[in-house]
């Protein structure tokens, strides 16, 4: 069965964030004269992954997510420097990283023209808005679909309940979710009655979460999208 509409995340499946986000704290600390190693980008990450968990579960809002982690980083390492300010800087320079991953491109150019493609993220409005703009997949992305402006982040059933809506996506049977979180995109598309497939490239362990599908490389997800299978669509010929 051929799906209508992809669901895609954004950060970890099609952009590769690892690399904005090292170059984006990079460069945001070198504006307040401390050179970044590989243990403060080891620290960062770590605050930002735990707290944007907090925040996917509501236990904190956006705005102490854009500012707590910077508080707690500069904290960490003994850095006087205004925590807003450093998310302002981080976040404008973030919002330049339009490097995608492997297979992203390639992968959009082959489904645009058979399906409905659209970004699914919890990230900040701004950022994801200006990153899109700047890459490749401008115009092969049709709609964006930020929870900052939505209201509710991933997993909560009621972003995708606005994400279905706004499509007029009645079938949800012909609607399916790409994303490397186990607990935003798979779980939150499943409890939606929506297929999800797991980007998975170091072929993880899945824990207590059943995907559809897993795929290592973004190209595998192609003949899932265009026929509900792992198997690559037949040719004319055939």
């Amino acid at each position: 069965m051929k799906f209508d509409i992809v669901l895609f995340d954004a950060d970890g499946t099609l952009f590769d964030f690892k690399t904005a986000e090292r170059r984006a704290l990079t460069e945001m600390l070198a504006s307040i004269g401390f050179t970044a190693d590989e243990g403060a980008c080891r620290c960062y990450h770590t605050i930002n992954e735990a707290l944007w968990r907090r925040y996917e579960h509501a236990e904190i809002s956006r705005e102490e997510l854009r500012v707590g982690r910077f508080r707690l980083f500069l904290g960490e390492m003994r850095l006087s420097a205004d925590p807003t300010w450093c998310s302002e800087e981080y976040l404008s320079r973030l919002a330049k990283g339009a490097d995608l991953l492997p297979g992203a491109e390639a992968l959009c150019r082959a489904l645009a023209p058979h399906m409905r493609l659209c970004l699914a993220t919890n990230g900040i409005s701004a950022v994801q808005r200006e990153r899109l703009s700047l890459s490749p997949l401008n115009g092969l992305i049709s709609d964006l679909f930020i929870s900052e402006e939505i209201g509710f982040p991933k997993p909560d059933i009621r972003y995708f309940e606005c994400v279905l809506s706004h499509l007029g996506a009645e079938d949800r049977s012909r609607v399916v979710m790409l994303g490397d979180s186990l607990t935003a995109d798979i779980r939150g598309a499943q409890n939606a009655g929506i297929a999800a497939c797991w980007f998975s490239p170091d072929s993880a362990d899945p824990g207590g979460v059943t995907p559809d599908w897993s795929v290592t490389r973004l190209e595998d997800f192609i003949p899932i999208a265009l026929t509900g299978r792992r198997e690559s669509p037949p040719t004319e010929a055939e």
